[in-house]
């Protein structure tokens, strides 16, 4: 029996697999599309079903392990070395410096922050901010004209986002707190205190692929 259910397991993991690579492709192709509303309504409906895909692939395995273990006597190394073979599915799948939460980068963080920035420089431009929300706000914006897909994309999969706490979204009501609506239609979370912000500010710039190095604040 394990047999033929192994085969009808992969054959079912191959199929998902070949759709999310498809989706992969609609998602990229995304920045080719002048339309800027057509371009952010394909990116996310392609990461709508690239997470959708990602949740049936997971929701195989477990089916898998509850078989195996209930019907098998497999040894333990012998499942190790199926269990490796499905992580390896989920490592392919798309990723948008998307999985995780907000948290404080302690080496990022400097003693001494400023209770009130005045400015902040990205690529080596400078602009002007008068507290911590504007700051905030600016730099989502400056993303928006830099990487306009990347941070759409947050309002479906954020990695700032938590059970607890919705950072991004484009519905209002989810942003509990201080919610900023941006250019894109998106809100952001302006609560915070100033090491809070300045995390979420560093996450943000590492979700659209920026090193650090190029931020600076004042």
């Amino acid at each position: 029996m394990l047999d033929g259910f192994d085969s009808y397991f992969n054959g079912l993991v191959a199929v998902l697999r070949t759709e999310e690579a498809e989706q992969k492709k609609r998602y990229y192709n995304a920045i080719d599309i002048e339309d800027m509303a057509e371009a952010m309504a394909v990116t996310i409906d392609a990461r709508t079903k690239i997470q959708q895909l990602r949740k049936w692939i997971e929701d195989l395995r477990r089916i898998r392990e509850e078989v195996t273990s209930a019907l098998s006597d497999e040894s333990d190394s012998d499942i190790a070395v199926a269990e490796e073979t499905l992580s390896e599915t989920q490592s392919e799948i798309l990723t948008i410096p998307n999985e995780g939460c907000e948290a404080v980068f302690s080496q990022n963080i400097e003693e001494g922050i400023a209770d009130e920035p005045t400015s902040f420089t990205f690529l080596d431009k400078t602009y002007a901010v008068d507290g911590w929300q504007e700051l905030l706000i600016k730099l989502c914006e400056t993303m928006i004209l830099n990487k306009p897909y990347r941070i759409a994309g947050f309002g479906v999969s954020c990695p700032l986002n938590t059970t607890d706490r919705t950072i991004f979204s484009f519905d209002e009501t989810q942003t509990a707190h201080s919610p900023k609506r941006l250019s894109n239609g998106l809100f952001v979370e302006t609560d915070g205190s100033a090491i809070e912000i300045k995390s979420r500010c560093e996450h943000i710039l590492e979700a659209c692929g920026y090193s650090l190095d190029v931020f600076r604040i004042g």
